[in-house]
């Protein structure tokens, strides 16, 4: 109960039409709605004579999200699971409006991730937005792969783990690739071995082919017929173990590799160090 409030017109200038009078803030102590009732309200004009109003009564809506609707809009979805891999690995000893931290331990970890994929999908408000659960936006799909490479990397048999890998999958797998590309191998320069990473579009054949210097055919990689996707990861990169078609291994210096998929040809530099 609010009581004593009282308020006064400090200009001269006068006032006519519709406004808002005063503001009221609340500080919510628990979620639900709560009516509003008015009482012995008296609005007057500077010589104190009454204006007469009409009182409304009005209610005050409280929602409660759950911790792993991590930004607070009534659904559980992808953004909630970008915000915690934004600030992945940071210790969080204030209260924030976001708050990656969902099980309230202090760091952001693959447990807050797990937590926001057990309840993907769940929605716990009319106006939760109905966005596509499957569509991410561009450019988190850097992000999202890490944290899927991440538990691939660190498997578990924890339940929920499993859930949100697989969720992260299905999201990373139905997500429109723009282009076909190449990337640098990793390691390089390299000895024995280094990896090549790429990236598909469509569906279709993938060849890799390794030229010299002077633009000798050194090895011919037949990687076969490859769904549309990523390939980023070591296990599904395309592997060089440094030998020629021979079997021999290739003397230290300057090579290009080059990646054909369907119409689609580039072309990028590495270099063998024995």
């Amino acid at each position: 109960m609010i009581t004593g409030i009282a308020g006064a017109k400090t200009t001269k200038v006068s006032a006519n039409g519709d406004g808002t009078l005063a503001v009221v803030t609340f500080t919510a102590i628990a979620g639900g709605e709560s009516h509003i009732k008015l009482q012995n309200v008296r609005l007057s004009d500077p010589e104190a004579n009454l204006i007469p109003v009409t009182i409304l009564d009005g209610s005050v809506t409280v929602m409660e999200y759950p911790v792993w609707d991590v930004n607070k809009d009534g659904q559980v979805d992808i953004l909630d699971i970008v915000i915690v891999g934004q600030q992945f690995g940071e210790q969080i000893t204030e209260p924030m409006e976001s708050n990656p931290d969902v099980n309230g331990d202090g760091v952001v970890d693959i447990l807050d991730i797990v937590l926001v994929g057990q309840h993907f999908g769940e929605t716990h408000s009319s106006a939760a937005p109905m966005r596509d659960l499957w569509k991410a936006r561009p450019g988190d799909f850097p992000l999202l792969i890490k944290l899927y490479e991440m538990m691939e990397d660190n498997p578990s048999p924890d339940n929920g783990f499993m859930i949100t890998k697989e969720i992260l999958n299905q999201i990373i797998s139905a997500s429109k690739i723009g282009k076909t590309a190449i990337f640098q191998n990793y390691p390089n320069p390299f000895n024995p071995e280094t990896w090549i990473p790429y990236q598909l579009a469509e569906d279709g054949e993938v060849i890799i082919r390794i030229f010299n210097v002077s633009g000798n055919l050194v090895r011919n990689l037949n990687l076969g017929y490859k769904s549309a996707g990523y390939y980023k990861r070591q296990d599904k990169s395309a592997y060089w173990d440094g030998r020629n078609e021979a079997g021999e291994y290739a003397a230290s210096g300057v090579y290009f590799y080059t990646i054909q998929a369907g119409e689609f040809i580039a072309t990028k530099k590495l270099t063998v160090m024995r």
